[in-house]
């Protein structure tokens, strides 16, 4: 969680940045996108023990994933 807050400090999107909410199809999947200037990262925040597939908003791509909890997740951009 410290290397997350680390990051996220430097990065001005994920500060300040306009913030899209986003249809995840799960009651129990948070997804957002911060944007600020070239910068887009889409937030995904799973409040269920089970892993879950999403859809994700079109121009997601791919990115750093940073779990909690030593879960894990990846991006697929299909």
């Amino acid at each position: 969680l410290k290397s997350f807050l680390a990051w996220r400090k430097g990065e001005a999107a994920m500060i300040t940045g306009d913030i899209r909410f986003f249809d995840t199809g799960s009651d129990k999947v948070l997804g957002f996108t911060r944007s600020k200037g070239d910068k887009t990262f889409t937030c995904l925040f799973n409040f269920d023990e089970k892993g879950v597939s999403v859809p994700l908003p079109k121009g997601a791509g791919n990115g750093p994933v940073f779990s909690w909890k030593g879960q894990t997740g990846a991006v697929n951009d299909n």
